[in-house]
């Protein structure tokens, strides 16, 4: 009676199940004794015994040390190859560099043009230098300087007391000693500092008279008198 009862409430589930649409789901087929205990249905994701799980999970690990060899070396790879192309850079920019250098060096010797000999330079330095004071602009005989227009100045009194005392000595010893020297060449530029601070009140020609005059100077007491 037992087992009656059983069947029929299966056959009842399945029947009701059918009236409704719906398709019984793996378990409830297995349950309902429509499906065989070890259908492929019911075990789907598992494993069915031990060792094939066993093998399973060492077959991963395998896998997982194979892949990470496997991106160990190609991230070696990769380091190598930029490190490759950063010393080529590194040898392309030195490079680069030192033809510029090059480049430059010979465009300014061009710009320059071939060195003059020593004659040419001795030349070229007699013409770059000052021109010596003329007879009326200092006297040879007095040592007397005839100043010009503006630094004739009351702020350059002292400054040219010190310079006329200087050429007054070499015209009676007939030269001057370097500390002489010195002190002419600091009055002198002294005085040409104090006149550069009026170069845009003055007129440019009595300004360009003064500061020639001051180079004379400086450049003629180098000289004894002969």
């Amino acid at each position: 009676m037992r087992t009656l009862t059983t069947t029929l409430s299966v056959v009842i589930v399945a029947l009701a199940v059918q009236s409704a649409g719906a398709q019984p789901t793996g378990s409830t087929r297995y349950h309902l004794g429509l499906l065989p205990r070890h259908h492929w249905y019911y075990h789907p994701y598992h494993a069915s015994t031990a060792w094939e799980s066993w093998q399973r999970g060492n077959a991963a690990v395998i896998h997982s040390q194979g892949y990470y060899n496997y991106m160990t070396a190609a991230a070696r790879g990769l380091h190598a190859d930029a490190y490759r192309k950063e010393i080529y850079n590194r040898e392309q920019a030195i490079q680069s560099y030192f033809t510029m250098r090059e480049a430059n060096r010979q465009f300014r010797a061009a710009e320059r043009g071939p060195r003059p000999d020593g004659q040419t330079a001795a030349r070229l330095a007699k013409q770059a230098a000052p021109k010596r004071p003329a007879a009326d602009q200092l006297s040879v005989t007095t040592g007397k300087v005839s100043w010009p227009v503006l630094l004739k100045a009351e702020k350059y009194s002292d400054l040219r007391s010190e310079v006329q005392a200087i050429f007054s000595k070499r015209a009676e010893s007939g030269s001057i000693d370097a500390e002489e020297y010195g002190q002419v060449k600091q009055a002198t530029r002294a005085m040409l500092a104090e006149l550069k601070k009026d170069v845009r009140q003055v007129d440019p020609m009595d300004y360009t008279t003064a500061r020639r005059f001051l180079e004379s100077l400086t450049y003629e007491a180098q000289f004894p008198l002969i």
